[in-house]
């Protein structure tokens, strides 16, 4: 019988940090969206008492389109970042209740910015910026990003003098 430590090693999958990263600047995204489709709803909720039906169902579409978005890229940010695929689909249908959706969205966007800040990653408020992505390439110096392939082991980075870990 396996161990313990073992068996959660085997469920627990090391993160995909380039797509988690870019997962996250995605959600930042549509999270700035929904707040400007927001600030349009209430800038025309004049038009929209006047009988501007087609307006209002053009912003009801436009939320309900980010927010699809932002479940489905929460999902996938739990996959990414190594949580099982059924409790990340469970998460995200739980995330079609208003206030648990929120609290689900910061949540899943506090993992990610720990896992990546783990990783040595700058996180920014957009996320992971996009020349620190670089550093995330597999064989990619940790601190500035240059390519190592070809490199005998234990060199220096010829770009920023590092040593590779």
């Amino acid at each position: 019988m396996p161990s313990l430590p073992r068996r959660a090693e085997r469920r627990r999958r090391r993160p995909d940090l380039i797509r988690l990263a870019k997962l996250q600047r995605a959600l930042v995204g549509l999270i700035a969206s929904y707040i400007v489709a927001q600030a349009v709803a209430i800038l025309y909720q004049g038009a929209l008492t006047r009988g501007s039906l087609l307006l209002g169902a053009v912003i009801s579409l436009g939320v309900l389109a980010i927010w699809i978005g932002a479940i489905v890229i929460t999902v996938l940010m739990a996959i990414a970042s190594g949580r099982s695929v059924v409790l990340a689909i469970i998460g995200g249908l739980l995330m079609i209740l208003p206030l648990i959706g929120v609290v689900l969205l910061l949540v899943a966007n506090g993992r990610a910015t720990a896992t990546l800040k783990r990783e040595g990653l700058r996180v920014g408020i957009l996320g992971v910026p996009a020349h620190e992505m670089d550093n995330l390439r597999e064989g990619a110096c940790p601190n500035c990003g240059y390519d190592m392939h070809g490199l005998s082991p234990g060199t220096t980075c010829p770009e920023c003098g590092r040593r590779p870990d």
